[in-house]
């Protein structure tokens, strides 16, 4: 009897998926790529027209993360999974949830630790350094030792932030 083999339809993690089989929290809105070279798994922010959205981080805020689709055209045959984002294109954009995103850098991590995006390319980092600024709404998922160019889990939260109450 031939042994299955299962990994032929199974894909290791990419960028930009969301992560888990049952994703019950998650926050998809549709946005517009205003400039060229946005891909997935990469941090954006508000862009000037209505639901425009650029490369980076506003602030220490990330406005939401670029959600893969497997539905549109590889930008090679055979396909490696490689779109490029049109000017204008519709876009699939996180706000709140759990997704897989490159970590180039690498470093020990933990659980709810915030990570580090570069204001300008949208990409995520472990540590500081030029124009990278610590989120204040992503953090890493697990206590672990990542190798630089890891694709690993994030959450975002967008959700609203109410302080407790004060003791009179």
């Amino acid at each position: 009897m031939p042994v299955q083999e299962y990994s032929i339809n199974t894909k290791p993690a990419v960028e930009g998926m969301l992560y888990g089989m049952h994703q019950t929290r998650a926050d998809i809105q549709t946005a517009f790529a205003e400039e060229l070279g946005i891909s997935y798994g990469k941090a954006v922010k508000n862009g000037t027209t209505d639901r425009g959205v650029l490369l980076g981080v506003e602030g220490t805020h990330v406005l939401g993360v670029v959600l893969r689709q497997d539905i549109r055209e590889a930008a090679t045959r055979p396909s490696d999974g490689t779109y490029v984002i049109g000017l204008k294109e519709t876009i699939p954009m996180l706000q709140d949830g759990r997704f897989t995103a490159l970590i180039v850098d690498g470093g020990a991590i933990t659980r709810g630790q915030q990570v580090y995006v570069d204001s300008v390319t949208g990409k995520f980092y472990v540590a500081a350094g030029a124009n990278r600024v610590l989120a204040t709404n992503v953090t890493f998922s697990h206590n672990l030792t990542l190798p630089a160019g890891e694709i690993t889990d994030l959450l975002i939260t967008n959700a609203v932030q109410v302080p407790a109450p004060v003791a009179p």
